[in-house]
């Protein structure tokens, strides 16, 4: 009797353990190279002794990293966290590479229970934020204006982006993630306001996280496009002042040339009636002469 309640008691435990559900923290963690990562895994049934870590190297095969426990030591750049009040298992990966990209999975040893796998990303970018607003010349055709706040680097897919306009703050939409060819996500949200509060000067801005974006404005745009303006008159205007000056310049030094100086014209005028006398004297010394 004593030997069925030992071997029910222990398939009692066997099933327990077994049906404990594996929770993993992140679902996606976007780092860069040089960082530390840390990966969690909780467990809803209680502290187990350990609980193996695991990496997808492809989608066949599992590759063993790290057994996470409370007295184990750590393995070159790996370690682990145990949490007993909250029965969770974290992975700790120092200096991070490239190479560490990849799915993780925590483990029951004994009884091959698999968590729900988190996605580590290392990329050597850091995260930045841009706000795009559309051209002043598209805004002038349009009842709202649609701003888009994009976001690169993201270390998580429940990321919010908050959009700040002239004070007021509020939550944005945001877009599914897009992975980029560097091994980093990027994350969109669009907003739209009246294109009469845009043209009235409207200050804008959104955030995400630590991340805050420079602020765009019509008030803005049209300084711009006025300082454009002027200086693209001051420089018609000088153009055509050096052009008109230039003309002038060259109009007064051709008539220069072509007009002949008085001392002159005298002077040929002279010596042309001087030559036409001498003529006119030679000529009636021969005849005096036959």
């Amino acid at each position: 009797m004593r030997c069925y309640a030992v071997f029910t008691l222990s398939f009692l435990v066997q099933v327990s353990v077994s049906q404990a559900a594996l929770f993993q923290s992140p679902p996606i963690q976007t780092i860069r190279v040089g960082d530390r990562a840390i990966l969690n895994c909780s467990r809803d049934l209680g502290v187990l002794a350990s609980i193996n870590w695991y990496k997808r190297s492809d989608q066949r095969h599992l590759q063993f990293v790290y057994t996470v426990g409370k007295f184990l030591k750590a393995q070159g750049r790996f370690s682990g966290l145990v949490d007993e009040k909250s029965a969770t298992y974290s992975l700790e990966i120092e200096n991070v590479q490239q190479s560490d990209s990849g799915i993780y999975f925590c483990a029951l040893q004994l009884y091959g229970e698999f968590g729900n796998g988190s996605n580590l990303v290392v990329s050597a970018q850091p995260p930045t934020i841009f706000l795009l607003a559309p051209q002043a010349d598209q805004i002038a055709q349009m009842q709202l204006v649609t701003l888009m706040c994009l976001v690169r680097g993201v270390s998580s897919h429940s990321l919010s982006i908050r959009w700040n306009i002239s004070g007021n703050t509020t939550e944005g939409r945001v877009d599914p993630l897009i992975f980029d060819p560097d091994g980093g996500y990027s994350v969109r949200s669009r907003f739209q306001i009246p294109a009469e509060s845009w043209r009235s000067g409207a200050v804008c801005s959104c955030a995400a996280g630590q991340l805050v974006s420079d602020s765009v404005s019509a008030q803005k745009d049209s300084l711009q496009l006025q300082l454009c303006h002027v200086l693209s008159i001051g420089l018609a205007a000088t153009l055509v002042f050096l052009a008109v000056g230039a003309t002038t310049v060259a109009i007064r030094k051709y008539r220069k040339e072509r007009k002949p100086v008085k001392g002159e014209t005298a002077g040929k005028s002279t010596t042309s009636r001087r030559k036409d006398r001498e003529r006119d004297i030679y000529a009636q010394l021969a005849i005096d002469t036959k």
